[in-house]
């Protein structure tokens, strides 16, 4: 081949590859003419990018719990997702567990039901296209401390006295917490109040309840525990700044003795606290005298045998309880050591007559009154607490029926029943007096062969409509009449209901204030009867063969009373025979002598006795000297409370 013919042919070469790579561009560009080829596919991808979830930590238990959401991507193509020990949802729609399918950019939220126990977690494995994350959930830990709780104190609290709480709510816990008191009790939700240990739950009410102290000035405290959280519930009793009382049952409140020496007694009483002293003063100063004390818990009987200046003797009483609280006037009696020949405490009003003695109450002190037989439609009235006398005049008594002999008082009616003599051995009867008037509203003028003389008056309550018991002493008869004085009848006689233990001039009848039952004196006989209230037989108390301290001789037996004072239960009578005061036990009929005769304060003629069952002596009349006495239930010393000329 020439040279010539090789260029030619390298220049086809070169010009038929230049065609072929501008073939090639063109189809490669695509378009018309020569047609353009389709771009290669993207390949298929079903695994997402990472993912994750945050824990969650004290939520609550058995709780459907929700994880964040999140959104899936990194992949191309729909994928697989399941979960292990929980639900998923995608874009917000309903919780499944089964195994589906998620698109890319899709969002999945995960939900765990957490754990029954306290701080236990709960695990949610999610798997989208085989990659996982898990979501975990721990719950709560136990907490049964509450929220801090108070009660409100109690002060000057009444000594054992109960208190209770207002109720206060259980709060900020999450599982029963154990609840426990000490010096009171609880109630959960208003139930009952208890004092053992129990359980609370959340929202529950509790009120506590405790018994204040029986001392002063203490405190209780009453400590409620919930949890491991305590609070108390304080409760102050009242302080004590108050002195004790005393009262001086003998003597009265004012007196008059020629004994040189006089036993003075009572009781003292604190609101609170025990006795510690108790002193006697006389006219301002202390007496020294031993004071023979007994002492209970709060309260004290008190004794001394005080010696007497001559003349006045201002009688003070002293007490001071265990706080120190002191009285130096808690109780005062005036005596006055002199001549009880002269007339106390004044001249005026002379006793005149005097047959029967009642005492009553009025206001804050005691009135002694008398009757009168030898004076018309009077009484003597004595205010204890001063030993004056003044004279009471009754109206609208009828004719015939002016003496007044035995007396009996209603203190509820404010009335007085009494019986009547007749010195010229006319019409005898009975009266009933209004105290407020002073004045006769009822009367009963008895049949002339009564007998001559109506003595001794006694109401028997064990009656209906009640009913009084008198003696006759000269027919030996008991008789009864209604409350309004409407019938009169024999009730007991030496022959009603029979002859056993026959009347020797039936002369007091006195009715037992607690029993009711009603007791009979002879005149002329030792023999003490008990009535029976429904057939009128008699029952021997006390005769002959009770007979001690040498009283041999128990007839002309004057007046009666019953002592039930500081639990005795006795009978005491005037003896005319021994010019003394004589004691019979109701219980075993035993005989003794209460106050004998002396030269220093002697009797001269005792007449009516009383006493009330408030009174720390017997009150007795002396007709000859025109004087009463009272008389120590204890020791059976006695003064003067008022005389006349």
């Amino acid at each position: 081949m020439n040279r010539r013919t090789s260029n030619r042919l390298f220049s086809y070469s070169s010009q038929l590859l230049l065609a072929i790579g501008i073939s090639l561009l063109i189809a490669c560009s695509g378009g018309g003419g020569g047609g353009k080829k389709k771009p290669t596919p993207e390949p298929t991808d079903t695994i997402p990018g990472t993912y994750s979830f945050s824990p969650l930590s004290g939520v609550s238990r058995d709780a459907l719990v929700s994880s964040e959401t999140v959104r899936v991507s990194g992949f191309n193509t729909a994928t697989t997702i399941s979960v292990t020990n929980g639900e998923y949802s995608i874009n917000g729609g309903e919780f499944v567990s089964t195994q589906g399918s998620i698109s890319p950019n899709q969002t999945v939220t995960v939900r765990v039901t957490t754990n029954s126990g306290f701080d236990e977690t709960e695990v949610a494995e999610l798997n989208v296209g085989g990659v996982k994350a898990t979501f975990s959930v721990t719950t709560e830990v136990r907490d049964v401390t509450p929220k801090s709780f108070t009660f409100d104190p109690v002060t000057e609290a009444d000594l054992d006295s109960v208190h209770t709480t207002d109720p206060i709510t259980v709060e900020e816990i999450n599982d029963g917490a154990t609840i426990t008191i000490t010096n009171g009790s609880y109630s959960i939700n208003n139930g009952d109040f208890i004092a053992t240990a129990g359980t609370v739950t959340l929202d529950d009410t509790v009120k506590i309840r405790g018994t204040a102290s029986s001392e002063t000035d203490k405190t209780v405290n009453v400590t409620l525990t919930i949890g491991d959280l305590s609070a108390e519930y304080r409760i102050e009793t009242i302080s004590d700044k108050t002195a004790p009382t005393a009262q001086i049952a003998f003597p009265p409140p004012i007196s008059i003795t020629a004994n040189n020496s006089l036993m003075v007694r009572g009781t003292t009483e604190d609101d609170y606290n025990g006795i510690k002293s108790v002193k006697v003063y006389v006219n301002g100063s202390d007496s020294g005298s031993e004071i023979t004390l007994d002492t209970t818990s709060t309260s004290a009987t008190w004794s001394t045998q005080l010696n007497l200046i001559e003349g006045d003797n201002i009688i003070d009483i002293v007490v001071t309880d265990s706080k120190d609280n002191i009285d130096v006037k808690a109780a005062s009696v005036k005596v006055v050591n002199g001549d009880i020949d002269n007339a106390f405490p004044d001249e005026d009003v002379s006793f005149n007559g005097s047959q029967d003695l009642i005492v009553y109450k009025s206001g804050t002190g005691y009135v002694a009154l008398t009757s009168n037989y030898d004076e018309d439609s009077i009484f003597y009235l004595t205010d204890l607490s001063t030993g004056k006398r003044t004279v009471q005049n009754v109206t609208s008594v009828p004719v015939g029926l002016e003496n007044f002999t035995s007396l009996v008082h209603d203190d509820e009616a404010n009335e007085i029943y009494l019986t009547t003599y007749n010195p010229d051995g006319g019409p005898q009867g009975f009266l009933k007096v209004d105290m407020s008037t002073w004045s006769v509203t009822t009367h009963k003028e008895l049949p002339e062969d009564v007998g001559y003389s109506i003595i001794g008056l006694a109401y028997d309550p064990s009656q209906t409509d009640g009913r009084f018991l008198f003696g006759t002493i000269s027919e030996n008869i008991v008789g009864q009449i209604d409350a309004e004085f409407d019938s009169y009848s024999v009730f007991s006689s030496n022959d009603t209901p029979n002859a056993e233990n026959p009347y020797n001039m039936p002369w007091e009848l006195v009715t037992h204030p607690i029993s009711n039952e009603i007791y009979v004196m002879n005149l002329m006989a030792p023999n003490l009867y008990k009535l029976d209230p429904e057939t009128g037989a008699r029952t021997l108390i006390s005769g002959e063969g009770n007979v001690v301290d040498e009283v041999s001789s128990w007839e002309r037996n004057h007046a009666m009373t019953v002592d039930v004072n500081n639990d005795r239960n006795r009978l005491l009578l005037v003896g005319q025979d021994q010019n003394a005061i004589l004691a019979v036990d109701i219980g075993t009929g035993a005989r003794s002598l209460f106050s004998l005769n002396d030269t220093v304060m002697p009797f001269e003629n005792l007449g009516g006795i009383t006493t009330d069952p408030n009174l720390g002596y017997v009150l007795a009349q002396d007709t000859a000297l025109k004087a009463i006495f009272a008389i120590d239930l204890e020791t059976g010393q006695r003064v003067i409370v008022t005389k006349s000329n």
